[in-house]
């Protein structure tokens, strides 16, 4: 017999991903008693549920003097608590503990007690236990030092998701924007919004009205999921009853066939990501909590990559992003499809079974990207290639760098739903200088950019580059420079004028642009009205206005 702890207080996450192990030690005849907190009336059909499709017995922790609860409670009276329940299964020789209120100290008392303790947990903090399931996909080595872990179990295959998720078939890449394209006509012209199972809905409803009033998005429908603890939902019901393209989901049983047949999903990162992963589902997420909080650069690992550290302050921005990334669906689609780890819906197997000590099947799924297909140019280790949609991150990471934005005419940092709606709208041709390093990884250096810009018969060009890393010398930014010269000459109709503004202190660009024959704009120069309305930023004071003549 199996006892769980689990965190009821903070929402359903923890909840659900305990009922599918809860289900998968069933399946291996394993009865399970499930130790809660004192919860919200909300969540009881949560658990009445469970209490009837389950072999599981529910035991409340808290008492029920309220007295005695208001001088407070801690984890060592939640220890004792839990062992007093047990002492009445002597059968039960194992505890799992997935409470984020509840660490080390509690572990090492239930471990003294006699019991085997294993732990749900993405945080990262010390533990003290036989076994740690952590499903957070990282690129770094968690769990180092200071902790007492017989066992780590870590990575995206050890996310507990509900069967229907392990229904997904493969994601082979064999035409890829083909099979995009067509996946993407195969999904309802529609736009899901979900907080998970609580969430202020009044966060969605400010996103959802400046939406439904743009022309781009007349024609889609609007879905939003309040689940059963969920608050401030009135007004999105409201907005419902006034737009027929406006649906309310009430606390379904199952995401599953919502996320498989929207465009694209709006809402809270959490168990949500490793859902979205497994249905392939084209998705713009924020953090609304510590635990959703994730570099993305591991996000991107599972094929996602256009998340939001927070919710900007107005919505109006944001909706804008939002439309932009429907409209693109099938490129989001596309990146899900060449994920280096795929979440395949196993993971309450895998959990289950390390538990009971069986052999678990614990492949990740990982598959390298190729980043050689389109190479422009190469010269031993460094190439050079066009950019494509998996930079958007790199990109705006690497613009937003300090050394680079305290340079630019516009010196602010770059928001990223701000970059994101950019992406998809702007009119550059963007490349990127990499490193190819002996793993057979790429490591971005330098950005480069061109865009080409008409008035009447005049032709002119403008362009610029920015670092993407410390270590970038004069002769390789040199030699950026002049193949990017050499590539606009050969592609781009002539003759043009090359337009550009560098920062008076940045002399390395200066030098290096005189070399490449950049001349400075003497100041009665006809060209820097033309330059200033390509760069309404630029001061005089602050730069040098240059430019390149190309005859024909």
């Amino acid at each position: 017999m199996i006892a769980i702890r689990v965190a009821s207080t903070c929402g359903l996450g923890h909840i659900m991903r305990c009922r599918w192990l809860i289900q998968e030690l069933n399946v291996r005849r394993k009865k399970v008693i499930l130790l809660y907190d004192a919860i919200d009336l909300a969540l009881k059909p949560v658990l009445e549920t469970l209490d009837k499709e389950l072999d599981v017995v529910l035991l409340a922790v808290y008492p029920d003097d309220q007295d005695w609860l208001n001088v407070g409670w801690d984890s060592s009276q939640d220890a004792q608590f839990c062992l007093s329940h047990l002492a009445a299964y002597p059968e039960v020789s194992a505890i799992v503990v997935d409470h984020y209120e509840l660490g080390v100290q509690w572990e090492r008392q239930i471990a003294r007690a006699g019991f085997v303790v294993h732990v749900i947990d993405d945080l990262e903090r010390p533990h003290c236990c036989d076994k740690l399931f952590d499903c957070k996909q990282t690129r770094s080595i968690r769990y180092q030092g200071g902790v007492d872990i017989a066992q780590c179990y870590l990575g995206a295959q050890y996310a507990m998701l509900s069967p229907e998720y392990q229904l997904v078939p493969s994601n082979a890449s064999n035409g890829q924007v083909e099979r995009s394209n067509r996946e993407v006509a195969a999904r309802e012209n529609q736009i899901l919004f979900c907080l998970g199972g609580g969430g202020d809905i009044a966060l969605l409803e400010a996103i959802i009205k400046p939406l439904l009033v743009l022309d781009s998005m007349k024609e889609v429908r609007f879905s939003v999921v309040i689940g059963p603890v969920a608050t401030n939902y009135q007004g999105i019901v409201t907005l419902a009853d006034e737009d027929p393209r406006l649906d309310v989901i009430m606390s379904p049983r199952s995401l599953s066939s919502y996320y498989r047949s929207c465009r694209l999903f709006v809402g809270a990162l959490g168990t949500s990501l490793y859902e979205l992963s497994a249905s392939q589902t084209p998705a713009l997420t924020f953090s609304l909590a510590v635990n959703q909080e994730n570099d993305i650069e591991n996000l991107e690992q599972l094929g996602h990559f256009f998340h939001l550290d927070s919710l900007p302050k107005t919505a109006e921005p944001l909706a804008q992003t939002i439309a932009t990334l429907y409209h693109h669906s099938s490129d989001l689609l596309s990146l899900r499809h060449q994920a280096e780890i795929t979440v395949d819906g196993f993971g309450a197997r895998r959990v289950a079974e390390q538990i009971l000590g069986y052999a678990s099947h614990n492949e990740t799924h990982k598959r390298r990207l190729l980043n050689d297909a389109d190479v422009v140019y190469q010269v031993g280790e460094f190439i050079i290639r066009p950019c494509r949609i998996d930079d958007v991150n790199d990109y705006l990471t690497a613009r937003n760098r300090q050394g680079n934005a305290k340079r630019m005419t516009i010196s602010q940092e770059i928001a990223r739903y701000e970059h994101y709606h950019w992406w998809f709208n702007n009119r550059r041709s963007s490349f990127v200088l990499e490193k190819k390093n002996a793993d057979l990884s790429h490591t971005p250096l330098l950005y480069i950019w061109h865009q080409e810009c008409l008035t009447g018969n005049a032709r002119y060009l403008y362009g610029g580059w920015f670092t993407a890393a410390d270590e970038v010398s004069f002769d390789m930014a040199l030699m950026a420079l002049k193949w990017q010269l050499d590539y606009v000459r050969e592609h781009l109709s002539k003759p043009y004028t090359w337009l550009a503004v560098i920062h008076k202190d940045n002399k390395f660009v200066n030098l290096m642009n005189r070399y490449m024959g950049f001349k400075e704009m003497s100041s009665d120069s006809h060209l820097i009205e033309k330059t200033l309305s390509i760069f309404p930023d630029a001061s005089e004071e602050k730069f040098n206005f240059c430019y390149l003549s190309e005859p024909l």
